[in-house]
């Protein structure tokens, strides 16, 4: 499947940077070096190439797509019908930065420059929410942006099993942060940031999508029809990657 893009000069044109990102990842993890394992990881209990043991069994789903795009409002209905686990890279960093910790500051400072969070912050956070959790079906939301992130997790929890792309253009992206600017009260929904972190998921993300794209794990969806309409080709992507989990989430949400 190709990638579909706006017509938008911005998205249709891209950046030399990306062009990069798409050389290195017909080449993932090659060249890569050995990276240090990070303070949060206790050596003893979790290994570098296995994952998080607590979660080998757990079906996780990648949900991508541009800011703006309604990604969480369709993690809010699969939750609903398929008793998903909706973990939200974002909302987790968010919480870091209200608990006014020295790291809650470093992320905010990060965030408000439309630049993307380090790799072992946002891991470490996903990790330990998932563990914490007794569920065994994640959603995960605005995760991964960037190849190496996505490596990362692999390599620290497990791959995911299905990657939602929610494919939107840029303009009407905009317009519903814009207007969503109106009451969320969030720093990085001003027009300033908004359009850097187009500049950021462009250059970074979308290359995350190719990557899954070349594993046969990515679904595309269009983004600009109405919620309940996008949302018809969401349980078919569910259906299809995670099937046999979605059967016993439904029968117990009936039961209930």
């Amino acid at each position: 499947m190709g990638i579909c893009r706006s017509k938008h000069k911005d998205f249709a044109e891209p950046s030399l940077y990306e062009e990069k990102q798409r050389e290195a990842a017909k080449h993932e993890g090659r060249h890569l070096p050995p990276e240090p394992t990070p303070a949060w990881v206790d050596p003893g209990t979790v290994s570098r190439t296995t994952g998080s043991p607590a979660l080998a069994d757990a079906c996780i789903v990648f949900v991508l797509g541009g800011p703006g795009s309604g990604k969480g409002t369709q993690c809010d209905m699969i939750v609903k019908k398929y008793g998903f686990v909706h973990l939200s890279a974002g909302d987790l960093l968010r919480e870091e930065v209200k608990k006014g910790t020295e790291l809650g500051k470093e992320i905010e400072g990060i965030m408000k420059e439309g630049k993307l969070v380090p790799t072992d912050i946002t891991v470490k956070l996903l990790r330990e929410a998932m563990e914490k959790s007794t569920a065994d079906t994640f959603l995960i939301d605005g995760f991964p942006r960037e190849i190496h992130q996505a490596q990362v997790f692999e390599r620290k929890v497990k791959p995911p099993q299905l990657v939602i792309y929610y494919d939107c253009p840029e303009d009407v992206m905009k317009e519903r942060l814009l207007k969503r600017a109106q009451t969320s009260g969030r720093a990085d929904d001003n027009e300033e940031t908004i359009t850097k972190r187009f500049k950021t998921f462009l250059e970074c993300t979308i290359p995350v999508v190719e990557y899954y794209e070349r594993k046969g794990l990515l679904v595309k969806i269009s983004a600009v029809p109405p919620p309940e309409e996008v949302f018809k080709e969401t349980e078919k992507a569910i259906q299809r990657g995670c099937s046999h989990r979605t059967n016993v989430h439904e029968q117990e949400a009936l039961a209930a």
